[in-house]
């Protein structure tokens, strides 16, 4: 029972800082392009962001991304690219 308590302890608190990770990114883009995206609309995984926004959207995400790749990491999100 131990080792079950265990794992599943990892695994809320890996679920949670993801979710908490996601929640950053996008105060992070609201913050340098103005556009509030809910939490389904983006992905963190292996410092990549994955946007699942209209290509319209990524596009306007996509020009600020100079702006928002110091801003993750001031925010202590290391992120390598955006897509």
């Amino acid at each position: 029972m131990s080792l079950f308590h265990s794992l599943l302890s990892q695994f809320h608190h890996r679920f949670n800082s993801q979710e908490s990770n996601i929640n950053t990114i996008i105060e992070c883009i609201n913050e340098a392009v103005g556009i509030t995206l809910s939490s389904s609309s983006v992905r963190y995984q292996n410092n990549i962001v994955q946007l699942l926004v209209s290509p319209t959207i990524k596009m306007a995400i996509l020009l600020k991304k100079e702006t928002l790749l110091p801003l993750f990491l001031k925010k202590g999100i290391m992120v390598k690219t955006i897509q």
